[in-house]
């Protein structure tokens, strides 16, 4: 955090000259949340002239006037009244936008946003981060003082601080990462992080920018917690992820398909793979079905994540079972590769408390990534019991699952 801090306290003036550019192609702009100023290549101006117009925060995104910051680096931005569109010009990109619509058009490309352009004031106000990043500005926020730092035109890419060791991050816990072939366990990664490298961050699996992370050694106050980055995002834990990459191009997710229709067969299968291990009545039901071709040889494989969850907590049963596997079709035949499956039958002392630690175990799939560019597709899993939460990513490799990653926090 201390790169962060130290532009924190600098002057707007001094941070804009300290970066070598020519103001004919580039320059950089300080808005602040709540300011009705802003700087521009050093000099103090007024958002929007008049107005008292500033930046706000919505729904945990910083949304700015569009005409102020595109008009300030030498753009245009266009209104289509009938249609509540915006469409803006700028380093030689173009970015349609509507009003309350998280739907929006960067160079030709269909994108989403998490949260729409909309009107304040009889001023339309849009999320900093996804317009400028789509015409090729570099997006700084500096949390301690709400101030979005945005440099535009001939943008320096050693700017951004990015590692050379591909680090993934998953809900601020270090995963690991690699160097050309040889994986990074995140113990060793974590010793070879400088700390404040530049992170891209994916929440759901789609872009939400640029952020910086503070190393955070393993330990914790109540137990164990595995090596973390902190990276400053919000999200809620109960519905959403996300993901920081800090290396060389983009991290790619997949949309798998969603099996509806094959729901029963594959409880079955389930329900068959249970007896065999002596659990005939677990009443297991399936919560995800994906199909996805996760090792890129053109056959799609399907996974699987079942639980009893609902039926042990109602008391239809007395045994606990999760289970998560990938059926892998091979010669025709479908093979089941486990990545994971729990068995339990409670045990109690004498005052009727459950001992079985993990008595809750449930696993949640979070999405499919593209670690590697080839086109093979990594599992992330955040998986629960009590006092406990552990991330892991499994590959499909010459026909078995391995696990590559893991790290989480308990007691």
């Amino acid at each position: 955090m201390a790169i962060i801090a130290a532009l924190a306290v600098l002057s707007s003036a001094v941070f804009a000259e300290s970066v070598p550019r020519s103001l004919d192609d580039s320059g950089i702009i300080i808005m602040k949340v709540g300011s009705k100023t802003m700087t521009v290549n050093g000099s103090i101006v007024e958002v929007d002239p008049g107005r008292d117009t500033a930046p706000i925060v919505l729904d945990n995104r910083t949304l700015i006037p569009a005409r102020a910051l595109i008009e300030a680096m030498g753009g245009t931005v266009g209104w289509e009244a009938s249609a509540q569109k915006i469409t803006i010009e700028a380093n030689a990109h173009s970015v349609t936008m509507w009003l309350g619509s998280t739907g929006f058009v960067a160079d030709g490309i269909d994108k989403t946003m998490d949260v729409a352009p909309t009107v304040i004031n009889d001023r339309t106000l849009v999320p900093v981060r996804f317009m400028a990043e789509n015409i090729g500005c570099d997006v700084k926020w500096i949390g301690a003082t709400s101030e979005i730092i945005i440099t535009y035109g001939q943008v320096d890419s050693s700017l951004h601080n990015y590692s050379e060791y591909n680090a993934l991050v998953l809900d601020g816990f270090l995963m690991g990462g690699n160097k050309g072939n040889s994986l990074l366990s995140q113990e060793e990664l974590f010793d070879l992080l400088k700390g404040n490298e530049a992170y891209k961050v994916y929440i759901n699996g789609k872009s939400a920018g640029i952020e910086y992370g503070e190393k955070i050694p393993e330990g914790g106050e109540y137990g164990f917690s595995g090596n973390s980055i902190d990276l400053s995002v919000n999200i809620d834990p109960e519905t959403d992820y996300y993901a920081g990459f800090s290396g060389q191009g983009e991290l790619i997710f997949a949309n798998p398909d969603k099996l509806l229709r094959d729901r029963e067969l594959y409880k079955e299968e389930v329900d068959r793979l249970a007896t065999e291990k002596g659990y005939g009545n677990a009443h297991l039901e399936i919560i995800d079905l994906f199909s996805i071709d996760l090792d890129n040889d053109g056959v799609n494989e399907v996974v699987v994540n079942a639980s009893n969850i609902e039926a042990y907590y109602s008391g239809e049963t007395d045994v606990f079972v999760t289970m998560l596997y990938v059926g892998l079709v091979k010669d025709d035949n479908v093979e089941n590769l486990v990545i994971n499956e729990y068995f339990f039958t409670p045990e109690y002392d004498s005052d009727g408390t459950n001992l079985t630690w993990c008595q809750y175990f449930r696993n949640e799939i979070l999405g499919f990534c593209d670690l590697t560019g080839d086109g093979s597709y990594k599992i992330l899993v955040r998986s629960y019991a009590v006092d406990l939460v552990l991330y892991q990513v499994h590959e499909l490799r010459d026909g078995k699952m391995q696990a590559l990653m893991y790290n989480g926090a308990g007691a």
